[in-house]
């Protein structure tokens, strides 16, 4: 029930941004990093980001990551992670939205898909592949500079802070990344 009234608030504060503000569609690459997991995940990007008044915006980013490397010690045997993040995000301009430098808050969530091959062929995974799931809140700094007309630029970095009540324990992730975005 929460769910639904929490996602019913968001729903209608952006879709009420849609109609009367500018907006922006992104698409990018980007890296991210977990600290206690020392793996890199590299992936593609896409969200969209509303003006709500003149210095903030609420945005959405939806990221694909994915990770291969090898199990140390194991001949031919391959460790391939996918995750998904689900990312809104409040940005502070200090010129005016989409313009120059901001900072943003977010509140994320990650899900993990494990797989492992076997020269090639797929193998059960172990017991402790670690978490199926993250939520994470942090930070994003970055520029926004519009290229010619309506199309812009961006690079940002960030750090979140995961909660994981699992084997794991708390941790960190950084991320950062580069993105083409059309405003409208």
């Amino acid at each position: 029930m929460n769910a639904r009234i929490l996602f019913s608030v968001a729903a209608l504060l952006f879709t009420s941004t849609l109609g009367a503000q500018q907006n922006l569609v992104r698409l990018g690459a980007l890296a991210q990093g977990f600290a206690n997991h020392d793996r890199e995940y590299t992936g593609i990007t896409a969200g969209i980001e509303s003006r709500i008044s003149r210095h903030f915006t609420l945005g959405l980013d939806v990221d694909y990551f994915h990770s291969r490397e090898a199990v140390g010690g194991q001949a031919g045997l391959e460790d391939i992670r996918n995750v998904w993040n689900v990312q809104p995000e409040f940005r502070f301009y200090l010129k005016e939205s989409f313009r120059g430098f901001f900072l943003g808050g977010h509140l994320g969530y990650n899900k993990f898909n494990y797989r492992y091959e076997q020269d090639g062929n797929e193998v059960a995974p172990p017991q402790d592949t670690g978490p199926g799931s993250l939520v994470a809140t942090g930070f994003t700094l970055g520029y926004s500079h519009a290229l010619f007309g309506r199309i812009k630029m961006g690079f940002f970095a960030g750090g979140d802070y995961f909660f994981n009540p699992g084997r794991y324990g708390d941790g960190a992730k950084f991320r950062f990344g580069i993105n083409l975005g059309y405003g409208f």
